[in-house]
């Protein structure tokens, strides 16, 4: 799991990298289903936000989480 989230954040950072100068300073938006990668994606969004990658922010991050918090 760590690895392979690790390798999906070092990925995309690489993708931002080559991006251009708008592109790469857009929020990374990372949607995850109940299955079992869940975990994959939380080592990579923790590894993209703890290597400074914009993340979602406002009204549609806050509504969208409580409704995922609803659902479960």
């Amino acid at each position: 799991m760590a690895r392979a989230g690790w390798a999906a954040a070092q990925f995309l950072r690489e993708r931002l990298a080559h991006a251009e100068a708008g592109a790469a300073a857009q929020p990374v938006w990372i949607v995850v289903g109940p299955g079992n990668n869940g975990g994959d994606a939380l080592v990579m969004a923790t590894e993209l936000h703890r290597t400074g990658v914009p993340e979602p922010r406002g009204k549609f991050v806050r509504a969208a989480s409580e409704r995922l918090a609803c659902a479960h």
